[in-house]
């Protein structure tokens, strides 16, 4: 028998339990590092600085980016949540979900995509903060060698916002696994 579990890996709801700052990074990449998805790098509307990805001024539509991701040097046991750090808008609307991350697999054997975990969560201790921690409600606690996986951000745009005559421009600073 190839592996124990038949699945790609188990989900433990942790009934939106925040993760902390004295939580550890088990592994980060910052947004400039992820590769931008073909229909992103031909639609041009993106712009990468300070280790951010945003959308270009004056640019609406959906941006994606995907970040390699290797789940080797994880530790067998732990509870590990995906965060996402994003650049607050000055009236602190909601960014969710125009900013979202997801750990994503392909099961090799048939190259079939699955979705492990998703940003659906925005930590309230950061909603005054100049970047908001955007976090999974489930924890990844297991994980097959049977799969690729990569973590895939979107931001998305439908209108542009303004206040105090300054565009309000959604941006992504980094996507993190904590355990």
């Amino acid at each position: 028998m190839k592996r124990a579990i038949p699945t790609i890996l188990a989900l433990l709801s942790l009934a939106g339990a925040a993760p902390c700052l004295a939580d550890e990074v088990v592994w980060k990449a910052d947004a400039m590092s992820c590769v931008p998805t073909s229909a992103t790098a031909s639609a041009g509307n993106y712009v990468t600085t300070a280790g951010r990805v945003k959308f270009a001024r004056g640019a609406v539509g959906t941006l994606s980016f995907i970040c390699p991701f290797d789940p080797s040097d994880l530790r067998f046991g732990g509870r590990f949540q995906l965060e996402a750090l994003v650049r607050n808008r000055e009236d602190f609307a909601s960014l969710y979900p125009t900013v979202k991350a997801q750990l994503r697999a392909v099961r090799e054997s048939d190259g079939a995509v699955l979705n492990v975990l998703l940003t659906d969560r925005q930590d309230p201790a950061t909603i005054f903060s100049t970047f908001r921690r955007l976090y999974s409600r489930d924890a990844l606690i297991a994980w097959s060698d049977d799969y690729t996986y990569y973590v895939q951000v979107t931001l998305q745009r439908s209108r542009i916002d303004r206040i105090g005559g300054v565009e309000q421009i959604p941006s992504l600073l980094s996507v993190a696994l904590v355990e």
